[in-house]
């Protein structure tokens, strides 16, 4: 637990695509959990519940991001990943295993969005994705505010 840090996290999600790369322009997965804290903010949620959303794909800083389809072909990937999301869960005083079912659906919305936006309708956006610094530094900044501002 001690060699897991926000810093890395944030980091390492800034530097890894949505969808495998399979949009028409870099998407993080940095920007994607900031898009999915937000929205659970706006339905009123505070806290611990938007630490967890901020930090709901946190694994994926370690393990990498796998498409999900793909998550169930591999041999013991499903049980790796949650032990992995217990010791960060447990590291930042949060749950990452059950998640919220307000992270839940801002998730498959943000996924839908981001879809719809990147993939079907390319370039027919209402805004352009954050560059990589951007996407981490606004990471940072939102883990630091949910966890010290909106106690």
């Amino acid at each position: 637990i001690d060699d897991i840090c926000i810093e890395d996290i944030a980091h390492s999600l800034s530097m890894q695509a949505r969808f495998n790369g399979h949009l028409s322009t870099f998407v993080s997965v940095a920007e994607h959990s900031i898009m999915v804290a937000a929205t659970v903010q706006k339905a009123g949620h505070k806290g611990k519940t938007l630490v967890e959303a901020l930090l709901h794909d946190a694994t994926e800083a370690y393990l990498c991001d796998i498409p999900s389809p793909i998550k169930p072909l591999i041999t013991g990937y499903k049980e790796l990943e949650r032990n992995l999301a217990r010791a960060i869960g447990k590291k930042f005083d949060i749950e990452l295993c059950d998640l919220h079912p307000a992270i839940k659906d801002a998730d498959f919305e943000s996924l839908v969005y981001e879809w719809d936006c990147f993939m079907i309708h390319v370039r027919k956006h209402d805004r352009f994705p954050m560059s990589q610094d951007t996407a981490k530094t606004s990471f940072l900044m939102l883990f630091d505010y949910y966890r010290n501002v909106l106690k």
